[in-house]
């Protein structure tokens, strides 16, 4: 795989343009970040002189996008074992396409990513509030005590991420507190002029049977509604899936993720 440089990047950029809800991340990434963040990095392939498939490391995590999925797989895999990321999402037919090679090493899971168009307006009994990077640490503090978050991130991976967005304005996170803890999240961790990626949605054991990810939810979705942005989510089968389908939401694109088993 060739590493991306600065005159192949529009061609990159071109190539996943008209695919955007199979890219998001890496589109949006790409877009924002530029090629020479220090914490990101991109490769390519070709085929007869055209691009066929895009690989993004963004700190131990990542993305991957071909448009027809017509790439040599065990040049992919080659990379992902050279570069040994804990966790890598795609479309699903890609992830379909490497587990093979790479189920010793790695878990796969699978869910829908959303176009969120409709959520309740809800009102919340107590304050929401946009996270500033003060809050950076006790955000950190209730991601990594609880599932799946405590097996695929640091407290300091956590902590870089979530600094890393807000410090560069392509990321927000809305919070709930209970004294100094933060007690729930939610999150927009990709943030473009057109469009946002919802992620890192959690409620502390302790609030479980509150409402409180119903309220962060909706304070989030629609104060991003109300600004005309387009807003998708990526979410793994399970409740909070059901839920947004039963909200009238369509599954937009299916994507997989592979998580390393040494973090699982």
């Amino acid at each position: 795989m060739i590493k991306l440089t600065e005159d192949k990047l529009q061609d990159v950029l071109d190539y996943m343009k008209e695919d955007l809800e199979n890219c998001l991340y890496l589109y949006g990434d790409i877009l924002l970040y530029g090629i020479d963040d220090p914490n990101m990095t991109v490769w390519y392939s070709q085929k007869d002189g055209n691009i066929n498939l895009v690989l993004m490391q963004y700190f131990e995590g990542g993305h991957i996008y071909s448009r027809e999925d017509d790439f040599q797989v065990e040049e992919l895999v080659e990379k992902l074992r050279e570069i040994n990321p804990k966790r890598m999402s795609s479309k699903e037919s890609i992830i379909r396409m490497i587990r093979p090679y790479m189920e010793d090493s790695y878990d796969v899971k699978f869910g829908g990513i959303f176009r969120l168009k409709n959520y309740r307006e809800l009102k919340s009994p107590v304050e929401i509030e946009k996270a500033q990077l003060k809050d950076v640490e006790a955000i950190a503090d209730l991601m990594i005590a609880h599932e799946p978050y405590k097996y695929t991130y640091t407290k300091k991976d956590m902590e870089d991420e979530l600094r890393d967005r807000i410090e560069k304005g392509i990321g927000r996170s809305y919070i709930i507190r209970d004294g100094d803890r933060v007690v729930a999240h939610d999150a927009v961790t990709l943030e473009t002029p057109t469009y946002a990626v919802e992620g890192l949605a959690l409620v502390h054991d302790d609030f479980k049977k509150t409402l409180y990810g119903a309220f962060v939810d909706s304070y989030m979705i629609n104060d991003l509604g109300r600004e005309g942005k387009k807003l998708y989510c990526m979410i793994v089968e399970g409740r909070r899936y059901d839920a947004f389908v039963r909200l009238g939401n369509q599954v937009c694109a299916r994507y997989g993720k592979i998580l390393r088993k040494d973090t699982v």
